[in-house]
């Protein structure tokens, strides 16, 4: 979070981070609170024009988000590490790889990592989405945890059109 407010500063709002402690092997980070609501909380509460512009706010902090430039070409945690994704936490050491080929050929492996040879097969829809020779695509940062929930807003209180605040939990990005 403090690298990401040092390099974007207001484009892509985050909590000012003043510390951290390890303790027993658990980490421990004092932030800013930021005062306001989930969006998840007053989403229901808003109409079609707060919606629209909030969802164009949450599109302009992602696009600024993708623009952070990796030294190092990988694809894991923020630390090197692998990767943190929910969607990872039940299988196998999930990385990190150095490249977007290494990347989809551990998701080809995944499902398939049970069956025989004579049972693997080339799977068409993740043939579809590895990167092309002729459409390059890079390696992005990523939050990895963007829903309603991870996304503070203004109260209804306040005077205006309600707007994002923060992007709170970066527990994944990477």
């Amino acid at each position: 979070m403090r690298a990401v407010r040092k390099r974007l500063g207001d484009q892509v709002p985050v909590p000012e981070v003043f510390g951290w402690r390890i303790r027993h092997d658990r980490v421990f980070i004092y932030m800013e609170l930021i005062s306001g609501t989930t969006l998840q909380k007053c989403w229901n509460d808003l109409n079609l024009s707060e919606k629209d512009s909030l969802c164009e706010q949450l599109s302009q902090i992602l696009s600024s988000l993708r623009q952070l430039k990796q030294r190092n070409e990988f694809i894991g945690s923020i630390t090197g590490g692998p990767l943190l994704d929910r969607v990872f936490y039940d299988r196998p050491k999930t990385g990190p790889f150095n490249s977007l080929d290494h990347f989809f050929n551990f998701l080809e492996w995944l499902p398939q990592r049970f069956l025989s040879a004579s049972q693997r097969y080339k799977d068409p829809y993740l043939e579809l989405l590895r990167p092309d020779q002729d459409y390059p695509t890079s390696i992005k940062f990523t939050h990895a945890d963007v829903h309603p929930t991870n996304i503070m807003v203004s109260a209804a209180v306040d005077l205006g059109p309600p707007r994002i605040l923060a992007l709170i939990d970066w527990g994944q990005a990477g």
